[in-house]
């Protein structure tokens, strides 16, 4: 499985039902195709760099997704066929499954390793201050 970024500009004329509907169409087709939605931003409603469809605002969407890489084509279809998303983003990152799962587990391991040492250091100061 390959991991991707997947954002979303959604129109200001959406209600916020719209773009919950539109996170959920995103979700539902990682789930129903063997993929996950590892991560989902709702920015709310941002002024864009330049007007998109005469729009100046819109709903900012950003999501991690992990998903078989033949079923993105699918994916770029339904965004498209969504009227209320004005532009939308596929991104794939060099992240694979495996190495999000090592990403992670590193991560978790220089935290621990970080709060042993700064423990050690707090240890070492209290001793110094006692033998002055």
């Amino acid at each position: 499985m390959q991991s991707y970024e997947v954002i979303l500009i959604i129109s200001p004329d959406a209600d916020q039902d719209s773009v919950e509907e539109s996170i959920n169409t995103v979700t539902n087709f990682a789930k129903k195709n063997q993929g996950e939605i590892l991560k989902s931003k709702n920015r709310g409603l941002k002024n864009l760099s330049y007007p998109i469809k005469s729009y100046n605002d819109a709903h900012h969407i950003l999501m991690k997704a992990i998903m078989p890489p033949k079923e993105i084509i699918s994916l770029d279809s339904i965004l498209r066929s969504n009227e209320i998303i004005i532009r939308h983003f596929i991104t794939k990152t060099n992240k694979t499954r495996e190495a999000e799962d090592s990403a992670q587990t590193e991560d978790s391991v220089q935290t621990e390793d970080s709060v042993q040492t700064e423990d050690s250091v707090q240890t070492e100061d209290s001793v110094q201050t006692e033998d002055s």
